[in-house]
């Protein structure tokens, strides 16, 4: 009796502790084919001002020195993909999945601003992968 309240307290310290973080810093590792983690990366969703309405949240991460940033998510059509620095010799692909890993479209970056149109799909979660030089970054992305 005395191990499993002991074991109660340890799960329900540590389940406090996680609540108790900032929702909105988000860990992703990438891993290679044979399962080994080869890195890890903080990805983070904060408001663009204190008085945007609340669609207009931005998500950051990056790509070796390249600074990705997707707004606004959630959305109810168009995100923009915005680059950090971005050079026609830079070969970035993004290619747009459903819930279910269901490709729907693939656009290449031809500036430092991408509009990727969503207005014709359903509302629901879709996964924006960012690819560049064979690394690739993945976002959640909300439709309203």
């Amino acid at each position: 009796m005395k191990k499993t309240l002991v074991t109660f307290c340890l799960v329900l310290g540590s389940c406090l502790s996680v609540l108790g973080q900032s929702p909105s810093n988000y860990i992703k590792y990438d891993y290679d084919a044979a399962g080994n983690r080869i890195s890890r990366r903080c990805l983070s969703v904060t408001l663009r001002s204190a008085t945007a309405p609340m669609d207009s949240s931005e998500v950051e991460g990056a790509l070796n020195e390249l600074k990705v940033t997707i707004y606004p998510n959630p959305t109810r059509g168009v995100i923009v993909a915005g680059l950090s620095t971005f050079s026609p010799n830079t070969s970035i692909t993004y290619i747009l999945f459903t819930a279910d890993g269901r490709k729907l479209q693939q656009l290449n970056a031809e500036s430092d601003r991408t509009p990727i149109d969503l207005s014709n799909y359903t509302p629901g979660v879709y996964l924006l992968k960012v690819v560049a030089d064979k690394k690739n970054l993945e976002f959640k992305i909300i439709k309203q």
